[in-house]
């Protein structure tokens, strides 16, 4: 099933760069692809079937994980459009100091557990320059509303002698947000974005700040911070998790 998933997500991207391409004869056309790296803290709670609310690293002591993804980004003129992937793997061992239950399963105080908290993220994000202010090679900032979905594939697993439970949900996560950028210089920038959605108790936001370094004519990189907090409820299970650490990306720019 995730191996569908991946395929289809491919096939509506290189149809958007298909398009894309067809319409560049009218538009400077900019791609910029590389791979990105993150060093990620994660905090929070989850309960599965009206279990216990467990914390994440109080009670499981899960460790960070430093995932590696990809990003593409196409630029057409005002229109911007980014894909991310990245798969996220946060796990660990612990001796319990409570009994807990966790989907309909007892794991009881002084128990060795084993416990893995994974998901696999898919974004997709459009934005528009509404207004840029200043020139090339000086001081420039430019605005962008932005819209954006975020798919989250993701499982909470743990483990002890005799007992395992799981649980697992497809969360697609529609946002609205800004983004920011200023050009200090044609060699570097700064840029900040945010994004979010709250509906009937559950939320998601997303922020992230970077500092873009451009040494040469086909090369950028990007030092900076990157955080999404969740909070998500169905019927007895409850996900309220935070995510945030080091970022950096590096890319390869090509314009037409």
């Amino acid at each position: 099933l995730l191996e569908l998933k991946r395929k289809v997500l491919m096939k509506r991207i290189l149809l958007i760069i298909a398009v894309l391409l067809f319409c560049a004869p009218s538009y400077a056309l900019e791609i910029a692809v590389g791979p990105t790296y993150q060093d990620l803290d994660l905090s929070g709670t989850v309960k599965a079937d009206g279990g216990t609310e467990i914390d994440v690293e109080n009670d499981l002591g899960l460790d960070n994980d430093k995932p590696v993804g990809v990003n593409l980004h196409l630029g057409m003129g005002k229109h911007n459009f980014d894909f991310n992937l990245a798969q996220l793997e946060f796990s660990g061992t612990k001796t319990l100091a409570r009994t807990v239950t966790f989907y309909n399963q007892t794991f009881n105080v002084n128990t060795s557990v084993e416990s893995t908290v994974e998901y696999d993220l898919y974004e997709a994000q459009y934005s528009y320059k509404l207004l840029e202010i200043g020139k090339e090679d000086m001081l420039k900032v430019s605005l962008s509303p932005l819209f954006k979905v975020s798919i989250y594939d993701a499982s909470v697993e743990l483990k002890s002698t005799g007992v395992n439970a799981s649980y697992s949900k497809t969360l697609p996560i529609p946002t609205l947000g800004a983004l920011g950028e200023i050009d200090f210089t044609r060699y570097l920038s700064l840029l900040g974005q945010v994004s979010a959605i709250g509906y009937s108790g559950d939320s998601y936001l997303e922020y992230k700040t970077v500092l873009r370094l451009k040494p040469v004519k086909y090369l950028n990189f990007d030092v900076g911070y990157k955080g999404t907090s969740i909070k998500f409820s169905e019927s007895n299970n409850f996900i309220d998790i935070d995510a945030k650490g080091l970022y950096l990306e590096g890319a390869f720019v090509y314009k037409f």
